[in-house]
């Protein structure tokens, strides 16, 4: 048998098992006709639609956060041309949610990816992601090395800092009580 194959949107193909992939969305008009050898031939046809795409897309309120008091806001902004799509979140820590624009607070620190599937009424479906960073919280700590009270003159505070954190960098601020300021690991202070 030879194959002729019209797959409605003006292509075609003379293959026994053809593939094809549709440009654009709609109803086509499928058609296959078979010729013998000897030249008697017969023809059927058939319809398919191709559904239209949604394409997934999301934005959040802040990329990176910090541990305490975390609250990544999310927003879907999933577009389909035509019909219907819902949004299905993943957070990247086990958590879930289906509402359009939820929240999410995360409860370690550590980078976290957050996924948006949006689904169509017809079951196709796109995917968006964005990496999200929950920081971790510091543990202020420090010592001296002086006598915690001194004459006023003539006095000097040693300072070092004994911050801890997970990981990263830390800065410091010091604050000596009477309006004074100043940064940086081991402060002297009189």
């Amino acid at each position: 048998l030879n194959y002729s194959w019209a797959f409605g949107d003006d292509s075609t193909s003379t293959s026994t098992q053809p593939a094809h992939t549709y440009a654009d969305t709609g109803q086509y008009k499928l058609s296959l006709i078979a010729t013998s050898q000897e030249g008697c031939s017969d023809s059927t046809s058939a319809t398919t639609t191709v559904h239209p795409m949604p394409v997934a897309a999301f934005s959040v309120n802040e990329g990176a956060q910090c541990l305490t008091n975390n609250q990544f806001r999310f927003q879907s902004q999933a577009t389909i041309p035509k019909g219907s799509q819902s949004p299905s979140w993943n957070f990247g820590d086990g958590d879930t949610a289906s509402a359009p624009a939820p929240s999410h607070s995360y409860t370690k620190y550590g980078t976290y990816q957050a996924q948006l599937v949006s689904t169509s009424g017809k079951g196709c479906r796109d995917t968006a992601r964005q990496n999200l960073r929950v920081n971790p919280k510091p543990q202020p700590a420090f010592t001296y090395s002086q006598d915690s009270a001194q004459c006023v003159e003539g006095n000097q505070f040693d300072f070092t800092r004994t911050s801890t954190i997970a990981e990263g960098n830390l800065n410091s601020e010091w604050q000596f009580g009477n309006g004074d300021q100043t940064t940086g690991q081991s402060p002297a202070y009189s």
